[in-house]
């Protein structure tokens, strides 16, 4: 998946032409896919563009044109922020990024499905994979998005993290 091809044919769309007419304040603040076991895509890339003036954040998938999927309010802390992914800033590939995590420890166990997250946290564009591990456990690896490396790698059981 080339993210900057897909980002450029989404902005040429007539939906996102529309939805940027209609909401001048947005911009684009994820891209998202669910995995395989075998961490190929799923379904269609989605991309994210929040509204800031409204504070929700629309959702479009390419199914095969470009169309909204769903538009619903931020779900996020009242103190935070919804961050500004600067798509042309974005050097990491999804290859690298799926190539690194795949060498981390964490990753070494059999796994069920995922999802990858390309977005800002904290002021810095992040791959953020997720994986549900065969063992129950829950697989969370960041990986910088400017410079291929591992930011983060953290396993937790999902229990343990809704007390």
């Amino acid at each position: 998946m080339n993210i900057h091809a897909f980002f450029e044919e989404f902005s040429q769309s007539e939906v996102y032409k529309e939805f940027v007419k209609n909401h001048p304040k947005s911009f684009v603040s994820h891209f998202f896919c669910f995995l395989t076991k075998e961490f190929t895509p799923k379904d269609s890339w989605e991309i994210g563009m929040y509204d800031q003036e409204e504070d929700n954040i629309t959702i479009f998938w390419k199914k095969p044109e470009f169309v909204i999927k769903t538009q619903d309010k931020v779900l996020k802390k009242p103190e935070s922020t919804v961050g500004k992914l600067h798509v042309e800033d974005v050097k990491t590939t999804f290859d690298q990024a799926l190539s690194l995590a795949k060498e981390t420890k964490s990753m070494q166990v059999p796994t069920l499905s995922g999802y990858i997250v390309l977005q800002r946290i904290n002021e810095q564009s992040v791959w953020s994979l997720t994986f549900i591990a065969a063992t129950g456990s829950c697989i969370n690896i960041k990986i910088d998005a400017i410079t291929p490396s591992i930011l983060a790698e953290e396993t937790f059981s999902l229990i343990e993290k809704q007390l």
